[in-house]
Order: structure tokens, then sequence, then C-alpha cells
């Protein structure tokens, strides 16, 4: 037998070995996230609209807030779903504000307006 058909075999055992694990697993395997729900909230110091992405549960009554900041390179589209999904298990609500987006300019990220942004996209949410 060929050296690499006999890896190629190998290979699917092994594959059809870790399915046939993966249902016999100890630990439930992560659920799918909910998509996020895009909003726009107007800046308490300047009037401009902000970007924030949220989910919130379905369940009515006050719930923990989860804001989930996005890196200084990036903006609320930034993949933050491990955080999402804790938040969704939890049932908290959770948040990402854009505060300016990418800090490619002086309003971005740690900015007086950026701030402010940050605390009325969490002001939005405990008044939702």
């Amino acid at each position: 037998m060929p050296h690499s058909l006999r890896i190629l075999e190998l290979l699917v055992l092994l594959l059809t070995s870790a399915s046939v694990m993966a249902e016999e697993l100890p630990f439930p395997v992560p659920a799918p996230v909910p998509e996020l729900l895009m909003t726009e909230i107007a800046s308490s110091m300047d009037g401009q609209l902000q970007r924030a992405r949220y989910w919130e549960p379905e369940a009515p009554g006050p719930h923990p807030i989860l804001v989930s900041l996005h890196s200084w390179s990036s903006d609320c589209m930034q993949d933050h779903s491990e955080w999402l999904r804790e938040a969704v298990a939890r049932q908290w609500v959770f948040i990402e504000p854009d505060f300016r987006g990418v800090n490619d300019h002086p309003a971005a990220c740690g900015s007086p307006l950026a701030r402010q942004d940050v605390l009325d996209t969490l002001d939005w949410a405990i008044h939702r």
C-alpha cells in the first residue's frame, strides 16, 4: 500500500473516531450566539448618532448589563461572540457601543466624546 494512501486511511479513521467521540462528550457544545441588533444613540455631548449593537433577554424584569468595548483598531462590529454567549447563558443584556469607531481620528476611543458615548449607551440600555 502506498504511503500516501495509508495516511489518508488513518486520517479518515481519526475523523470518524472524533465524530463518534464528540457525541459522547461530557460537556455541552457551545450554543450558537444570537444575532445582535443595531441601534443608534444620540450623543449627549454633540448630538451625533452613535452606533451600538445589543442583545436583550426576552424575559421581563431587570437584568445585569455587560458592556463590551471594542479594541482601538476596530469598531462595534468586532467579534465578541464569546462574551455574548456568556451574556445569553446568564440572561444579561449585552451591548457593544461604537464610541466613535476606530482610533484613527481625535474623537475616537479615549476622547471625552467617546467616553460619554459609552455612558450614553449604558443609559440607553438601562432605560430600555
